[in-house]
C-alpha cells in the first residue's frame, strides 16, 4: 500500500496544497455541472413521457427503497477517508473489511425489501415491480469504498471519469426506455445499471494507480469500525432523504400518485444543486483534518470562513432557484406540471440549511461528536412529520415542501444549539446562517 503518497500530500506547502484543493474542486465541478445538465435534460424527457402519475409511482418505489437501503447506503466517505489518513499501516483490513461488511448489509437489505413487497398491500403491481427493480442499486454499493481510496490521495479525477461515466449511462437507459414507452419498472433500473458501470471503472482505475484487489483482507473489525463511526453521519444522510421521502409517501396516501409525482418533479431541482455541498467538502476534509491536527486555533478561524461559504452558497442558490421556478418548471417538464411550480418556489430554500447542515456535519466528524448526530436527526424528522399531518391535508405538495424546510432547518441549524456539547458548533452554524460573508484569508485551503 502506498502510505508515503498520504503523508506527502497531506504535508504540503501552501501553494502547492492550495492548487491541489482549487485542481480538485475543478474536477468536481466539471462532473456535477455536466452530470446535472444531462439529469435535467433527461428527468423532463422521462416526466413528459411517463406523466405526473408514474412520476409519483417512480417516486414511491423511491421512497420505499431508500427506508429499507438505510443500513446498506455504505459508508460516509468523510470518515473513511479520515481513517485511511490516520492509519495508513492498516489500510488493506480497512478496504477489505469496509467492503465485504457493505457486500453483506446491501444484500440483506434488498432480501428485506422483497420480503415486504411480497407481504404487503403497497398498491398495484406496478409499483412493487418498479420498487423491487429500483431496490437493485442496494446490491451494488459496497465497491464505491475505492472512491475513499482516490480521495484520501486527493486524486478526484479518478472519482470523475467513473461517476460521469455511470450517470450518462444510466440517463441513457432512462432515455431509451422512456422513449420507447416501455414503461416506468424498465425506467427504474437505471440506477443499477448506473451503479454497475461506476463500480468498473473504479476498478480499472485503482488498477492504474498500481494498486491490486489482491492486497485487501477482509478485517471484519476495521470494517465495523468504518461503519460504526459512520452511523450517525450515514443515519443524517437517509434521514434528510427519507425527509423529503416521507413526504412523497403522505401526499400519495393523502392526495394520490399525480400530486406526488407534481412534488417528485419539484424537488429534482433542489436535489440537483446538492453536489456544491459535496464540491466544498470532498476537497478540503483532508485539509481540515491536517489544520485541526496541526493549528487547532487556525482550524476554529476557517470552521467559521467555511460555514459563512457554505450559508453564502446556499442563500444565493435558494434566491435563484426560488424566483426562476416558473421558468424552470416550464422549461424541463412543461405546461402538465404547472403545480409544481408554487412547490419548487418554497422547497428550494431548503438549500440553506442543507448546505449548513454540511458543514456541520463535517466538524462533528472532525471534532468526535458524532454521536449527537441521531438526536439532532430525530428532533428534525419529528418536526417534519408534525408539519406534514397538519399541512399536507390542506395544503397539500406546498405544504409538503414547507414541512421540509423547516424540518431540514431545525435538524441542521436549530438542533445543535439545544445541547452543550455541539453549542459552539451551533452558534457558528447560526453565524453563517445570518451573517454569510466569509472571510476568504481564513479558508481552509490556506495551508499554514
Amino acid at each position: 500500500m502506498s502510505e508515503g503518497n498520504v503523508i506527502a500530500e497531506a504535508d504540503l506547502p501552501r501553494p502547492r496544497r492550495n492548487w491541489l484543493v482549487l485542481k480538485n474542486m475543478g474536477w468536481m465541478t466539471f462532473q456535477k455541472v455536466f452530470v446535472i445538465i444531462i439529469g435535467v435534460v433527461t428527468t423532463g424527457w422521462v416526466a413528459r413521457k411517463l406523466g405526473p402519475e408514474q412520476v409519483g409511482v417512480l417516486a414511491t418505489a423511491q421512497a420505499m427503497v431508500m427506508y429499507f437501503g438505510v443500513v446498506g447506503m455504505g459508508v460516509d466517505m468523510g470518515v473513511f477517508t479520515k481513517r485511511l489518513l490516520e492509519r495508513p499501516e492498516q489500510e488493506s483490513g480497512i478496504m477489505g473489511g469496509t467492503v465485504a461488511l457493505l457486500a453483506v448489509t446491501g444484500l440483506l437489505s434488498w432480501l428485506a425489501l422483497a420480503a415486504f413487497l411480497w407481504t404487503a398491500d403497497v398498491g398495484a403491481d406496478v409499483v412493487k415491480f418498479a420498487t423491487l427493480v429500483f431496490g437493485l442499486k442496494l446490491l451494488f454499493s459496497f465497491p464505491t469504498v475505492i472512491s475513499g481510496w482516490f480521495q484520501s490521495r486527493q486524486k478526484l479525477q479518478y472519482m470523475v471519469i467513473p461517476n460521469t461515466a455511470g450517470s450518462l449511462g444510466s440517463r441513457l437507459w432512462q432515455f431509451v426506455f422512456a422513449g420507447i414507452g416501455a414503461g416506468v419498472v424498465w425506467v427504474a433500473a437505471a440506477e443499477a445499471v448506473g451503479l454497475l458501470i461506476i463500480v468498473t471503472w473504479y476498478v480499472i482505475l485503482y488498477f492504474k494507480c498500481g494498486e491490486s484487489l489482491k492486497s485487501w483482507k477482509v478485517d471484519w473489525r476495521a470494517g465495523w469500525e468504518v461503519l460504526r463511526d459512520s452511523l450517525p453521519l450515514m443515519i443524517n444522510a437517509a434521514l434528510m432523504a427519507l425527509m423529503s421521502r416521507m413526504d412523497v409517501l403522505m401526499l400519495r396516501a393523502y392526495h394520490g400518485e399525480a400530486t406526488a409525482g407534481y412534488f417528485s418533479a419539484a424537488i429534482m431541482f433542489t436535489e440537483s444543486l446538492f453536489f456544491l455541498n459535496t464540491l466544498l467538502s470532498v476537497p478540503l476534509l483532508p485539509v481540515l483534518v491536517m489544520l485541526r491536527k496541526n493549528d487547532p486555533e487556525r482550524y476554529t478561524r476557517a470552521r467559521l470562513a467555511y460555514a459563512k461559504l457554505s450559508g453564502a452558497l446556499g442563500w444565493l442558490c435558494a434566491a435563484g432557484l426560488s424566483l426562476g421556478s416558473s421558468i424552470a418548471v416550464g422549461v424541463v417538464y412543461g405546461p402538465e406540471y404547472a403545480a409544481s411550480i408554487s412547490v419548487l418556489a418554497v422547497h428550494a430554500l431548503l438549500l440553506v440549511p442543507c448546505y449548513l447542515g454540511g458543514a456541520g456535519s463535517c466538524f462533528l466528524t472532525l471534532e468526535n461528536l458524532l454521536k449527537w448526530q441521531p438526536m439532532f436527526l430525530l428532533l428534525g424528522f419529528a418536526t417534519n412529520f408534525g408539519l406534514n399531518l397538519m399541512l399536507i391535508p390542506r395544503f397539500g405538495a406546498q405544504g409538503a415542501a414547507w414541512a421540509s424546510v423547516c424540518g431540514v432547518t431545525m435538524s441542521c441549524v436549530v438542533a445543535p444549539l439545544i445541547f452543550g456539547r455541539t453549542r459552539v458548533i451551533g452558534k457558528t452554524l447560526v453565524q453563517a446562517l445570518v451573517y454569510p460573508v466569509p472571510n476568504v484569508r481564513e479558508l481552509p485551503m490556506q495551508g499554514k
